[in-house]
């Protein structure tokens, strides 16, 4: 049942800096060897990079100069955080602001949703900062925060687990008013709660300045080879979900997760690297289709021997809501000892026909990115949901994720600038 509330509300300001310059190639923000995973996320705006690590957050000119650095709990401390993790950043073109989402406090009864909205197009100009608690009673907490918008909210989803004994039992939607959050409001959301089996449910970066429908995209089914889409109407304050309004069907299974814990080989290390699940990252939507990518495990059959990306677009008119426009693997089979393992797929919708799809590529001679052209977890499913969060480094080996954060900026700046 929705339910209105307002969130804790605080103000972090910083001075203005940069300016307009062309896309180039450069390096972001590296990891810095403290926390693992890395969870590396970015975004473009008109000026500027944004790329936060689970240890940090770097503001840097689209030239790659580099403006800003701070830690990831120090750009949340005005909220009295103890920890955060999973920060997810975007730039909407058409309000012409920066918005951060971070979990907060993982596995405790301070479980919360932190958002943060900069007060323009300028990220280094201030930012009005919010926190959510997601159970007052203290019994759950959340994890894996996804965000999305379209003309009329910001919705962020998030994975709800139980403090004694970490289970899973449903996600949690939060629809906030997005231009009471541009104007620097008291944070006004409705609270959705899917509790049909939806998990890592994931809200389209919309790009249509007056649809007024928001579309969530997730797996749902590896053996039947089936994502679910569901939507969010309504007026703002009244927001309605409606799940399982299509069942997109791919030709081919796969696999949801990885046969082992660190799947993947890790150059000059016995320690190999965790590659997670088959759950969607991001979804696009962009003239009337949803774009998404996500890690699989192949075969579809027996012990997986490698994981590889796929990636859909989808439909959604009327008459064919949900129906596969294409669909693509990239994959390499069967997977030798020297043969890539690519994972953590992104993908970025153009103007045209066309798209870019970035992942990561891992192999025994090293970990990096790649970006190119292309052409579940629900409950009811096993094995059971499972929770990520950030932790800090301790003896174990992890290779160094290198500026996923650039690949996501790189598709979001192909989203904000044309």
């Amino acid at each position: 049942m929705p339910a209105s509330s307002h969130a804790h509300h605080a103000r972090h300001n910083k001075s203005p800096a940069g300016k307009r310059s062309a896309l180039i190639g450069f390096p972001g923000l590296g990891d810095d060897n403290t926390v693992i995973p890395p969870d590396t996320d970015g975004a473009v705006g008109p000026a500027n990079l944004v790329v936060a690590l689970n240890s940090q957050i770097e503001i840097q000119t689209r030239a790659g100069t580099l403006i800003s650095s701070v830690s990831l709990l120090t750009f949340w401390s005005s909220l009295s955080v103890g920890t955060v993790t999973d920060p997810r950043v975007i730039y909407d073109p058409y309000g012409q602001r920066w918005v951060i989402v971070t979990a907060a406090d993982p596995e405790t009864t301070a479980s919360a949703v932190l958002i943060g909205v900069s007060h323009n197009s300028d990220p280094t100009a201030g930012w009005d900062l919010y926190r959510v608690p997601v159970d007052p009673m203290g019994l759950r907490w959340g994890d894996f925060p996804t965000v999305g918008f379209n003309r009329n909210w910001i919705v962020v989803g998030i994975n709800m687990f139980t403090i004694q004994g970490t289970f899973y039992e449903f996600a949690n939607l939060y629809v906030f008013d997005k231009a009471g959050l541009y104007a620097g409001g008291s944070g006004l959301f409705t609270l959705l709660q899917d509790d049909t089996g939806g998990f890592a449910m994931n809200p389209a970066l919309t790009y249509d300045p007056n649809l007024a429908t928001l579309y969530l995209l997730e797996s749902w089914s590896s053996a039947n080879g089936l994502l679910r889409m569901s939507t969010i109407t309504g007026a703002v304050g009244s927001e309605v979900l409606t799940t399982a309004v299509a069942l997109p069907a791919a030709s081919q299974p796969w696999q949801a997760v990885e046969p082992t814990l660190n799947f993947a080989p890790q150059l000059g290390s016995t320690k190999d690297i965790d590659t997670d699940d088959d759950r969607l990252d991001w979804t696009v939507y962009r003239n009337g289709s949803l774009w998404t990518a996500q890690t699989i495990f192949l075969p579809a059959s027996g012990t997986p021997n490698r994981c590889s990306v796929q990636w859909w677009q989808i439909d959604t008119a009327a008459g064919d809501l949900g129906g596969i426009q294409q669909r693509g693997r990239i994959d390499d089979r069967p997977r030798r000892s020297s043969s890539p393992i690519r994972r953590s797929a992104s993908i970025a919708r153009m103007t045209r026909w066309s798209g870019i799809r970035g992942f990561r590529q891992r192999s025994t001679q090293a970990p990096a990115s790649r970006c190119g052209w292309p052409l579940t977890r629900p409950a009811h499913c096993a094995p059971a949901p499972y929770s990520r969060r950030a932790r800090p480094l301790t003896s174990r080996t992890w290779a160094q994720e290198i500026i996923d954060g650039v690949i996501s900026a790189a598709r979001s700046s192909i989203r904000s600038t044309i």
